[in-house]
């Protein structure tokens, strides 16, 4: 792990290009060191002063008294390489690089940006940067940043970790969070993230006491390779990590590269990713304070069952729209529970969840609490939320007090929904704060957040129990390079030798050959063309289906070669399959493919022609358990296909999931292999079989291979 901990927890701060102007970005990082109360060593550097800011000022690097902890750079960015070399000459380790005009200005930045990097590397220094706008740690009280955000007389200490890619959008959010009287623990802006990348800072949050949530906003990354291992850690730990990440669209992607120099990546299977590593996503400012919110209980939902308690049927009805639209749902409550919800509320309330207490808890304010002991008594419920509508001044304040007595006599969560402007129930609002019990304003923002609340919680508990079989094996590339074949025969073949179903087919060289075949198949067969230099075999004429006889079998294979001879093909052909009919089932997709930032990605979908037309598919990162699968399967639009409709046999779900898992687990060892695709692979209630596959080496292996002629 890199070495993080100076940055966030330095004794000794140095400022190179330190500036008297208060206002100047190269004055204000001492600023508000002094402002903020910065119990460590500054040491401005400017040959221009021998004093900055009632400080004693040093001419250069080599000057300093000390070796120290960090070291922010504010200097142009054609001058930062040489003020690293100081660095490694005086012995710093640590160095944070403000100056922008790096990897995020084009090709001539991204060499000044290698240059830097390489020599960080070769002298053993972490660097912090370039483009950033600094690191705040405010339970150690470090403002080493020049934000505008920082321009407060005193400033609220929290247990949120938050990273930010982009410095301004950052600082901003930091900001609005304080207005919202949102603590941070630790603010750090990454920048174009040379070296120290938002990974690095989630692990090292993750493991500080002072942290209990840890959110980024990221435009990009190199390498995803690192999530899987962070989702353990967050889970290990009982942290949420929530993203908000930019560069969607593809204009929003050419902005990030224009921004940050980062690279994107596909959205859809980074959400998947997410949803694979039990990470929480936000698309808004106010949607990431709302999870923040909902998280402050440090209380997790033991399962989804969630019950409301309301004075108003409308906010009830929200409240229930919305998370059925999210993916979840109210809880239907027993005979018996309401028997005894009965017993305890007014004769016209509402049993059925949402349970309306309407507005006789006016009169009776405690009506919410025994209504939520008798749902907690029975275990009816793993979440409680708990929505208000106009209650004013005392009243208000007597039914927080109950609402606050039921919360501290379970584990279970809470949330309150309170549609009124928080400063008509100031002091009721502070109570329920202090006791950090979740607050939204409208019924739909607390759904919103109970849902992420199940979402994360259910990842959780899901991991407890979570095993992962070793890989299968592995697939040897160098037999096809060699024989420069790498076409649907040798991929099924190498598919089948790894456990998986194939048809019965065999690979001929001529008529005579592909009759013999047939008559070992049996028919129907089907013909194919095979080369790895005609991927797409049906719009070459390179596929005849449903072969009936011998006869039909012999005239086929003539009309193929004619059809291939005159649109220039014969020439590539490696031979003709003679494969089995197979029988009528649900054709799906199964593929996977390994390039940045993602690694070895699995995609499972509906297959066939309709693949392209519906785009029905789904992602995970490679390997992942038969659970996994079973969860991407009930992701597809067309999953229903697999229980079976109109008649049809439901298709054997578990062994299906079982393919999907063991695929998975076989290309995560193989780094060598770019692009995989079997389609369609047919299944039936008697299981799988894989029809057709192709697939790409990486073209690097391959030039490897040859040059050393394997």
């Amino acid at each position: 792990m890199k070495n993080i901990e100076n940055f966030l927890k330095p004794n000794s701060i140095a400022i190179v290009g330190a500036s008297n102007n208060h206002n100047s970005i190269a004055g204000k990082p001492i600023h508000y060191l002094i402002k903020h109360g910065f119990k460590g060593e500054i040491y401005p550097v400017n040959p221009k002063y021998e004093k900055v800011q009632g400080l004693q000022c040093y001419k250069d690097i080599l000057s300093l008294p000390e070796t120290v902890d960090v070291i922010m750079l504010i200097v142009r960015a054609e001058k930062i390489l040489e003020q690293v070399k100081l660095c490694a000459k005086k012995g710093i380790k640590n160095v944070l690089v403000v100056s922008s005009g790096f990897a995020e200005t084009g090709t001539n930045g991204f060499q000044l940006q290698n240059e830097l990097v390489d020599f960080c590397s070769e002298n053993n220094i972490s660097l912090f940067g370039p483009n950033s706008q600094g690191i705040v740690s405010l339970v150690n009280q470090s403002t080493l940043s020049f934000s505008a955000a920082l321009e407060r007389e005193s400033l609220i200490v929290g247990d949120v970790g938050f990273i930010s890619q982009s410095g301004a959008f950052g600082n901003s959010v930091f900001s609005l969070a304080q207005d919202q009287g949102i603590g941070f623990a630790h603010i750090a802006c990454t920048g174009n993230e040379a070296d120290i990348n938002t990974f690095d800072l989630i692990e090292w949050m993750l493991k500080d006491k002072n942290v209990k949530i840890v959110a980024c906003y990221n435009e990009g990354f190199q390498d995803a390779s690192q999530l899987k291992k962070l989702s353990i850690l967050s889970k290990k730990e009982q942290k949420p990590i929530v993203w908000f990440k930019a560069g969607k669209s593809e204009s929003g992607k050419k902005a990030a590269s224009s921004h940050t120099g980062a690279i994107s990546g596909e959205d859809a299977i980074f959400n998947k990713l997410l949803k694979q590593y039990g990470m929480l996503r936000v698309n808004d400012i106010h949607e990431l304070f709302d999870t923040l919110e909902v998280f402050k209980q440090q209380r997790l939902a033991r399962g989804t069952r969630i019950g409301v308690l309301t004075t108003s049927g409308g906010t009830g009805v929200m409240l229930a729209d919305e998370l059925e639209e999210l993916g979840s749902k109210l809880t239907e409550f027993s005979a018996d529970v309401q028997e005894q919800l009965s017993q305890v509320l007014p004769s016209f309330a509402s049993l059925n969840n949402p349970i309306d207490i309407t507005a006789q808890v006016v009169n009776e304010p405690e009506l919410f609490k025994l209504a939520g002991e008798i749902l907690i008594k029975n275990k009816a419920v793993d979440v409680i939320c708990i929505s208000l509508t106009m209650v004013l001044g005392k009243v208000a304040e007597e039914i927080i007090d109950t609402i606050i007595e039921l919360y501290q006599n379970t584990d279970i969560p809470i949330v309150i929904s309170w549609t009124i402007n928080e400063r008509r129930v100031e002091k009721a609002a502070a109570k329920l704060k202090s006791h950090n019990i979740p607050l939204f304003q409208t019924p739909v923002r607390s759904a919103q957040a109970i849902h992420k609340l199940i979402e994360y919680s259910q990842a959780f508990l899901e991991h407890e129990n979570e095993v992962l079989h070793d890989p299968i094996g592995k697939i040897d590339l160098k037999e096809w390079i060699r024989e420069h074949r790498i076409n649907e025969y040798t991929v099924k073949s190498a598919l089948k030798n790894s456990g998986f179903t194939i048809t019965r087919e065999c690979l001929v060289q001529s008529e005579e050959e592909a009759l013999h075949a047939a008559n070992q198949i049996e028919y129907p067969v089907v013909l194919k063309v095979v080369s790895e230099n005609i991927p797409h075999k049906t719009e070459a004429g390179g596929v005849i289906l449903n072969i009936k006889d011998k006869e039909e079998l012999g005239n086929s294979f003539k009309e193929m070669k004619i059809r291939l001879h005159n649109q220039g093909l014969l020439s590539k052909v490696d031979g003709y399959l003679v494969q089995e009919m197979a029988e009528k089932g649900i054709e799906l997709i199964l593929g996977a493919s390994n390039k940045i930032p993602f690694g070895p990605i699995v995609t499972v979908g509906l297959g066939g022609v309709w693949v392209e037309v519906l785009k029905d598919v789904t992602y995970r990162q490679a390997p992942f358990t038969v659970k996994e699968a079973k969860k991407m399967l009930t992701e597809l639009k067309s999953y229903p296909l697999l229980q079976g409709v109109r008649g049809s046999k439901p298709i054997d779900v578990d062994h299906l999931c079982e393919e999907i898992s063991k695929f998975s687990r076989l290309i995560a060892g193989i780094p060598d292999i770019e692009e995989i695709e079997i389609n369609p692979l047919i299944v039936t209630d008697k299981g799988t079989k894989i029809v057709d596959a192709l697939c790409l080496p990486n073209s690097n292996y391959i030039e490897q291979q040859l040059k050393t002629k394997i």
